[in-house]
């Protein structure tokens, strides 16, 4: 009889930004907590739409920088390692609109990881019957 062998798939997923090979991670907590960080940047990219920066006053203007890149530092530091932000927002050339592309790069591998799992999960439904 020979015996059958299961093994776990890779919890992670491999990104190289700037040079640099990062980890996302996609365990149970991981996920809850990349999905927390995201609907809080949205948040914050929702509320800064529509609002003309001509009506705002300078100090108003920093007011929705400094949140917005606050809000992205938590997404990046939780989500590829404390302190990535800063070494990144270097290389982004210091450009909050460079780091949100990353942090919406992040959310879609984290998409096509999700879709990929309920693909299996469909097939081995429908294999079932």
């Amino acid at each position: 009889m020979t015996v059958k062998k299961f093994e776990f798939k890779q919890t992670y997923q491999e990104i190289e930004v700037a040079g640099k090979v990062y980890k996302v991670y996609f365990d149970d907590n991981q996920m809850k907590k990349y999905r927390d960080l995201y609907n809080k940047f949205n948040a914050i990219v929702k509320k800064t739409e529509g609002v003309n920066v001509e009506d705002l006053t300078d100090e108003q203007q920093d007011e929705y920088e400094t949140e917005q890149r606050n809000t992205i530092k938590e997404f990046v530091d939780n989500t590829l390692g404390e302190d990535s932000f800063d070494e990144l927002y270097e290389a982004s050339g210091k450009s909050t609109y460079n780091m949100a592309e990353l942090v919406y790069y992040i959310m879609q591998i984290s998409e096509e990881y999700i879709g990929e799992k309920q693909e299996v999960k469909k097939d081995k439904h429908y294999l079932g019957k």
